[in-house]
């Protein structure tokens, strides 16, 4: 939603002693103008507090409620530990954590990135790469891991945390170093996967194996 804050009236040429024959003149329409200028001020900062609001860090973010209608600018606290500010009007049901960036905004920028876990996996599994920046998963058993969600034109990076047994078959959109998937089949394993194509060439790297 596009904020709303207008310019600010320019007051008049004040008067000066050094022209006393517009002195009165001028001093009147100055005055006059002064009330508009107030007003004009006084909306730019109820705009500022609506951009604002949400940010104050001594109090604290309500959880995003699927049941509840949200305005900008609310702002909710994701599941993924992240701020999102709402930048539409009555946005109920939509997940702001898997939201494109229609209905919801992240706050929380790069630093401190959000997280999901999905915990032990022993079936074949889609990671929405909407849904936070780092993904953890403990795997029980062989399986498929594929992508979503990635977006069209803009750079995306996600990082997967993979622990426990099983080997990983990945989806064919994903393109290695010299063409080789790395194997993951023990220990602790953190791998890199970028695009920004909306998923059409993934390219996934591995960082390490068997953290210790």
């Amino acid at each position: 939603m596009a904020l709303n804050i207008s310019p600010v009236t320019i007051l008049p040429e004040p008067p000066t002693k050094t022209n006393p024959e517009d002195f009165a003149q001028k001093a009147d329409a100055f005055v006059d103008a002064l009330t508009g200028f107030g007003t004009d001020i006084n909306a730019a900062i109820t705009e500022l507090n609506k951009i604002t609001s949400g940010l104050d860090q001594t109090t604290p973010i309500a959880a995003h409620n699927m049941g509840s209608t949200y305005n900008f600018p609310d702002v909710v606290a994701g599941s993924n530990g992240a701020t999102y500010r709402c930048v539409t009007t009555a946005c109920v049901g939509i997940d702001p954590t898997l939201d494109n960036g229609a209905n919801w905004y992240n706050l929380s920028g790069r630093e401190g990135q959000s997280m999901h876990n999905y915990g032990n996996i022993s079936v074949d599994t889609t990671i929405d790469v909407k849904a936070a920046d780092v993904f953890t998963l403990n795997l029980t058993s062989a399986v498929t891991i594929s992508f979503s969600g990635w977006p069209n034109g803009r750079h995306k990076t996600v990082m997967l945390v993979i622990t426990g047994g099983g080997f990983v078959t990945w989806d064919s959109s994903i393109k290695w170093p010299d063409g080789k998937a790395p194997d993951i089949t023990t220990g602790r394993v953190r791998l890199v996967f970028a695009n920004e194509d909306a998923g059409s060439n993934i390219d996934g790297g591995l960082c390490g194996v068997n953290y210790a």
